[in-house]
């Protein structure tokens, strides 16, 4: 029925907006201590290829800045907010000050409970 398939695409729609949210957090939190190491762009190309979107890396690395509150604005959900966060914690060196001060930015913004960011943290270890 036209109705299941509105869903469906609105439910593709949601997940393809989903994972561009979560591949732009990836790429600010690499960004947030003013490069990209190969490491972090193999993570990125790595995400990319796994979201089967059809997008030209170099651009969106150009168009994302390592702005907490830009990321933010887009998550509309605590379950999304803590995917952001956990994505952005696993590409972060947490031994760089800059890219510490993202991550703590990025709680922030995002509106996170001290409790399920200590309980992210701690399952990342």
């Amino acid at each position: 029925t036209p109705e299941t398939q509105s869903s469906e695409n609105t439910e593709k729609l949601s997940d393809s907006l989903k994972s561009l949210i979560l591949l732009k957090a990836i790429i600010a939190a690499a960004k947030a201590d003013g490069h990209i190491s190969e490491k972090e762009l193999t993570t990125i190309q790595d995400e990319l290829s796994k979201l089967n979107l059809d997008l030209d890396i170099n651009a969106l690395i150009q168009s994302v800045d390592a702005d907490p509150e830009s990321i933010a604005k887009h998550v509309s959900n605590t379950e999304l907010a803590a995917e952001v966060y956990l994505v952005s914690n696993l590409v972060i060196d947490q031994s760089n000050p800059a890219a510490k001060a993202y991550l703590d930015s990025l709680v922030k913004a995002l509106k996170l409970p001290d409790e399920l960011v200590q309980a992210l943290s701690d399952s990342k270890e």
